[in-house]
């Protein structure tokens, strides 16, 4: 039986199934979190475009691509300690698709179009290796058997579906149709069987990989689907299993937030604002700067290592300032003759003043 959980234009979606969340982006912007108990939906960040999100179900974090900033990057499932792990420098392009393996400190994302290849890093961003770069175009799509240690890619331009184990050895097509298989745009793996959605059928489909069999599983029949199905995860407690070695971030000592690398060692990481010391494990607070441009709001570390988005996709910005004590963000929006404010670091803003 289906149900509708929120009514609204989903792209990526993923899920933490112990808290009982739900987190999707949309069209415009933003990538949100769904409170299913509560039925309760708050904003998380602000992005300029999320095709992909994974959640880190182990370590409560969330890792997105961005294609219209050419960025991967994280934060807590809370939004706080975003952090920029590629971006164009390192070659990120068109960045989609987004998968992780918590137990072995891995995240995967595909990148589509002249170079487009498929590339894995420890989930702190460190150890980035590309794992298949021939014969591929548009690789929309990406899932994990977690069990068997297989990494598995839908291409839409090739109308094909194609595995090879984590570090890309042992690459195979193990699928192609020019029916079921063209426009896709999402993919995903449960108890041996692989499932995708299809613009052009307008179909989500499901196939056995042993045998190859195909069978559709839903069609857009009047209203009860929306016409192009975009994200898709298969949700079952098995596929978030707690992992069966020791956790290194709960021994790490690292003063704000800790990352797993891919060899399963700690990494302590700072908010914006912080430096880390020299014992790699202890942050010390430091400046930044503010600074709007069109209808956003940025925020740059003084070293110049990273930006992050705190406003997005609002109105014309003219101005803005800061109260330190408070830790308050004030802006004014002169298409709407506004001033508002926000916590820093959250996205709950209030309206202060209606200038006439």
């Amino acid at each position: 039986a289906d149900a509708t959980l929120i009514n609204t234009h989903a792209i990526a979606v993923d899920y933490h199934y112990n808290r009982g969340e739900i987190y999707y982006s949309n069209g415009k912007g933003k990538i949100f979190r769904l409170k299913t108990q509560k039925n309760t939906t708050i904003i998380l960040v602000e992005v300029t475009r999320c095709d992909g999100l994974a959640v880190d179900w182990i370590n409560d974090n969330l890792y997105w691509t961005d294609v219209d900033a050419h960025k991967v990057e994280m934060a807590t499932l809370d939004g706080l300690y975003r952090r920029t792990l590629f971006n164009a420098s390192h070659g990120v392009k068109n960045p989609r698709a987004i998968v992780l393996d918590p137990s072995e400190g891995l995240m995967f994302w595909s990148d589509w179009g002249q170079n487009a290849r498929v590339e894995s890093s420890g989930l702190d961003g460190n150890w980035k290796q590309t794992v298949v770069s021939s014969d591929l175009v548009w690789p929309n799509g990406l899932t994990l058997d977690l069990s068997s240690k297989k990494l598995y890619i839908l291409d839409g331009y090739k109308f094909a579906i194609s595995s090879c184990n984590y570090n890309g050895s042992d690459l195979r097509v193990i699928k192609t149709s020019q029916k079921t298989l063209q426009q896709t745009f999402a993919l995903t793996f449960y108890d041996n069987r692989l499932y995708w959605t299809s613009w052009r059928e307008h179909t989500l489909f499901s196939m056995d990989v042993g045998s190859g069999d195909i069978q559709p599983v839903y069609k857009h029949v009047g209203a009860r689907l929306v016409e192009r199905m975009m994200g898709l995860r298969a949700f079952h407690p098995t596929l978030q299993s707690p992992s069966s070695t020791p956790n290194p971030c709960q021994s790490a000592g690292c003063s704000h937030r800790c990352l797993v690398s891919r060899t399963l060692s700690a990494t302590c990481i700072c908010p914006y604002g912080f430096t880390l010391q020299s014992n790699n494990k202890t942050c010390v607070e430091e400046g930044y700067l503010l600074t709007s441009w069109r209808k956003a709001i940025y925020r740059y570390s003084l070293q110049g290592s990273n930006e992050e988005v705190l406003i997005n996709n609002t109105a014309a910005i003219i101005s803005i300032d800061y109260h330190l004590k408070k830790d308050l963000i004030f802006w004014s929006n002169i298409e709407e003759h506004r001033i508002y404010r926000a916590p820093l670091g959250q996205l709950n803003n209030k309206m202060v003043v209606a200038v006439v």
